[in-house]
């Protein structure tokens, strides 16, 4: 019995830990090859600033009347408040817009790629989930700046590749 309830404490000190941790906000930084690295802030969820729209059952379906990504119909915890890829010595800010409850781990550095695209034209793809709610999103960039092309769930995009590229 004095082992569960250690296990509890433990278990207790280490969510609040979290959120004390979450209440300042997390960076993460991951550093990939040839002098590339990302940069992410996570963000706690604040509904004041950022309100919530009930699109009945309690389901929640915008933030600010604009899609959300992550929360899988819940308030969301969390937001990715910046992301930042950094390429020699330019820091080229990524939009973070509607994208909730990512769960950035520099463990998993399998979730994040920067390539070469052409030129001076990276793309940056992510892969964002706190277990429920997995997104995508993909963005091009150039020491300049950049410009999101992409950000969808497995379903959406799915579904936009087999409009594009089903049979006919």
């Amino acid at each position: 019995m004095k082992a569960f309830a250690l296990i509890i404490a433990l278990f207790t000190l280490a969510f609040f830990v979290g959120v004390c941790n979450a209440k300042d906000g997390v960076i993460t930084k991951i550093e990939l090859e040839d002098g590339i690295s990302l940069v992410f802030e996570e963000i706690p969820y604040d509904r004041d600033t950022d309100i919530p729209t009930d699109c009945g059952d309690g389901y929640i379906c915008l933030v600010n009347n604009r899609p959300l990504w992550g929360a899988d119909g819940k308030l969301p915890v969390t937001k990715l408040g910046k992301a930042i890829v950094k390429i020699d010595a330019a820091e080229i800010q990524l939009d973070t817009s509607g994208m909730y409850d990512p769960l950035i781990s520099a463990d998993r550095k399998s979730q994040y790629e920067v390539t070469h695209y052409y030129g001076e034209i990276w793309k940056v793809r992510a892969s964002f989930s706190d277990g429920a709610g997995a997104y995508y999103a993909e963005w091009l960039v150039t020491r300049a700046g950049s410009i999101r092309i992409l950000i969808g769930d497995s379903e959406l995009l799915h579904d936009a590749f087999e409009s594009i590229f089903g049979e006919r």
